[in-house]
C-alpha cells in the first residue's frame, strides 16, 4: 500500500499497523547506533567511544533545530492530506524542502565556525577533545543531508507511507556499518571515519526516498513552479514548525548544561552516561514511534474533522506505552549491568555500576516520559502549539535542578552523579505540568465535539 488513510477503519488497528514500521525502524536505528558505538570502541578504543558521547549534547542541539522544523512541516502536510487538498500538499512539500535546506545551512555555518570553542565550553576532557572535534565537524558539515533525510521520512509518514522509510533505514544502516569499518581504517582509526559513514547513510536514504516518491507517490510530485515562494504557505508551515524548533532548542539547552556538568566528572562517568544513553535510547524507541504515529494520525483526523477518533486513538496509545515502560523497567533491573558491559566494551566495574544506576533511574520514570511523548505528539496535530515552547522551558528547568543540587551539596563525584541520573525524570515531571494541562483541555473539548463529528474537512 503506497499510503494509508488514517481517518478510516478501526482506530487501534489503524494506529498499530501504522506504528509497526515506525517501531521496527526506530529499534533498528537505535540498535545500529549501539553497534556503531561498539565498532568505534573495538576498532579504535574506549576513549573514542567516550569522545562521540561527549559530542551528544552539541550535536543534538544542532541537528534537532532543522529536524523539528521538518516534523512541524510534515504535520501541516498530514492535515492537508486528511482534508484531501492535493494542491496544498504539493506546495507545502516544496516549501518544506526549501526551508529545511536554508535552515540547515544556517545552522551548519554557525556550528562549524564555533565547534572547538563549543566543545571546550562543554568541558570536554582534554584526552577526548581531538577525537570529539574530528567526529563533530564532519557530522555538522553533513547536517543538510541529515535534515533532508528526516524531512523525507516525516513527509512520507504524514501521508501514511510508514513502511518505505523502514526499508530505507535497514538498507542504509547495513551500509553504514560496513562503511564504519572501511572509513575508520581509511582515516587511520579516527572517529572522523565513523562520522563520514553516518553522513553516507543519510545520503543513501535521501536517494531512496526520492526514487520512491517519483515512482509511487504522485501526491508528492512537485514541479519547479511549486518552489516559487508562497508566503501564505510558508507562514502556515512556520506557524507549526517554529514552536517545534523552539522546543528542540530548549530541550537541547538542558542537555547541553547536563552534558557540561557530566563532562567535568571525567572519562569514567562520561563513558557510563554514554553507555546508559544507548540503552535508554532503546527504551524510548517504541515510545518515540507511537509519538510520531499519533502526531500523523491526529493530524489527518483533525484535517478531516473526525474528533472522536482523536480522543480514542490518543487514550489507547497512552495505555499501550505504559505497558511497554513496565516491560523495559524489568529488563533494566535484571539485565542492565551485562548490557552496559557489552555496549561500552569494558569490564570496568565503576563504569558498569554507574551506567546501571543511570538506566534503572531512567526506567523507573519512563512512565512520565510516555505521557510527555504522546501528549506532546498530539498537540501539533491539532494546532495547539502555543504552550509547546513553554514545555521546553519546563524541561530545561527540571533537567538542570537535580545536578545543580547534587553538585552544590556533595564533593564526592559518585554522589554528584546521582543528579545526572535524575535529570530526565525531573524534566519529564516538570514538562507534564505544562503539557498535560493543554492536552486534557483539548481532549475534553473534542469529547464534546465528537457527537457532532461530521467528517467535514478542516482547511486553514
Amino acid at each position: 500500500m503506497n499510503k494509508t488513510d488514517l481517518t478510516k477503519g478501526p482506530v487501534i488497528k489503524s494506529i498499530l499497523l501504522f506504528t509497526i514500521p515506525f517501531l521496527i525502524g526506530n529499534i533498528f536505528s537505535t540498535l545500529y547506533s549501539v553497534a556503531d558505538s561498539v565498532i568505534v570502541g573495538v576498532c579504535i578504543n574506549s576513549n573514542a567511544f567516550a569522545a562521540i558521547g561527549a559530542t551528544a549534547g552539541l550535536y543534538s542541539f544542532s541537528s534537532m533545530i532543522p529536524s523539528q522544523f521538518g516534523i512541524g512541516f510534515a504535520s501541516v502536510i498530514a492535515q492537508h492530506f486528511g482534508a484531501n487538498n492535493q494542491k496544498l500538499i504539493k506546495k507545502s512539500f516544496a516549501m518544506s524542502i526549501m526551508l529545511s535546506i536554508l535552515i540547515s545551512l544556517f545552522v551548519t555555518i554557525i556550528f562549524s565556525v564555533f565547534a572547538k570553542p563549543a566543545l571546550a565550553l562543554f568541558k570536554t576532557p582534554t584526552e577526548l577533545m581531538d577525537m570529539a572535534y574530528s567526529y563533530f565537524i564532519i557530522v555538522i558539515l553533513g547536517l543538510t543531508a541529515t535534515s533532508l533525510h528526516m524531512l523525507f521520512f516525516a513527509v512520507l509518514r504524514a501521508i501514511g507511507a510508514s513502511t518505505p522509510p523502514l526499508i530505507f533505514i535497514i538498507v542504509a544502516s547495513v551500509v553504514n556499518i560496513i562503511c564504519d569499518f572501511f572509513f575508520i581504517e581509511l582515516f587511520n582509526k579516527s572517529t572522523m571515519g565513523a562520522a563520514v559513514a553516518t553522513i553516507m547513510s543519510h545520503i543513501i536514504t535521501i536517494v531512496l526516498s526520492a526514487i520512491y516518491i517519483i515512482k509511487k507517490q504522485p501526491v508528492l510530485h512537485i514541479k519547479f513552479k511549486d518552489f516559487v515562494p508562497d508566503w501564505a504557505v510558508i507562514k502556515n508551515l512556520l506557524r507549526i514548525g517554529f514552536p517545534m524548533s523552539t522546543l528542540a532548542i530548549t530541550l537541547s539547552g538542558g542537555l547541553i548544561i547536563t552534558q557540561i556538568m557530566g563532562n567535568t566528572l571525567g572519562t569514567t562517568y562520561v563513558t557510563a552516561i554514554t553507555a546508559g544513553q544507548r540503552i535508554s535510547g532503546i527504551i524510548s524507541c517504541p515510545l518515540a514511534a507511537f509519538a510520531s504515529s499519533i502526531t500523523f494520525f491526529v493530524s489527518q483526523n483533525y484535517g478531516a474533522g473526525k474528533y472522536s477518533r482523536i480522543v480514542k486513538g490518543s487514550s489507547s496509545v497512552l495505555k499501550i506505552c505504559y505497558i511497554i515502560c513496565a516491560f523495559f523497567l524489568t529488563v533494566c533491573v535484571f539485565l542492565g549491568k551485562p548490557l552496559i558491559s557489552v555496549i561500552a566494551s569494558t569490564t570496568d566495574t565503576d563504569i558498569i555500576n554507574y551506567g546501571y544506576r543511570y538506566v534503572v533511574s531512567y526506567g523507573i520514570f519512563s512512565f512520565a516520559l510516555a505521557s510527555v511523548f504522546i501528549q506532546r505528539g498530539v498537540l501539533p496535530g491539532i494546532d495547539r502549539v502555543r504552550l509547546i515552547p513553554l514545555s521546553g522551558v519546563a524541561d530545561v528547568v527540571g533537567k538542570i535542578l537535580p545536578p545543580i543540587i547534587t553538585f552544590a551539596v556533595f564533593s564526592d563525584p559518585s554522589m554528584k552523579f546521582w543528579g545526572l541520573c535524575f535529570t530526565d525524570a525531573s524534566a519529564w515531571i516538570f514538562t507534564m505540568a505544562v503539557v498535560s494541562f493543554d492536552y486534557l483541555f483539548a481532549m475534553r473539548k473534542f469529547k464534546k465535539m465528537s457527537d457532532r463529528d461530521t467528517g467535514v474537512p478542516f482547511i486553514h
